[in-house]
């Protein structure tokens, strides 16, 4: 994911996100970290880098949603 700080200062962030399955269940979870981020720059992060080999399939059919942004100053 791409992550901007669309701001006017340094800041780091913490961002949660939830995959979830066509039933609306939570198959699996996550979250990055960004620190430092400086005011207008953008940055690439991986979710989800390492998957449990049995929640493969489900995470392939999930949709992916942001379910949390802490903004640290």
């Amino acid at each position: 994911m791409t992550v901007t700080n669309i701001s006017q200062q340094r800041q780091s962030y913490n961002i949660s996100i939830s995959a979830v399955n066509a039933n609306g269940m939570e198959v699996n979870a996550d979250s990055i970290y960004i620190p430092d981020l400086d005011a207008g720059r953008a940055t690439d992060k991986i979710a989800f880098k390492y998957i449990d080999t049995d929640k493969m399939d489900a995470m392939k059919s999930a949709t992916y949603t942001i379910t949390r942004v802490l903004v640290i100053s």
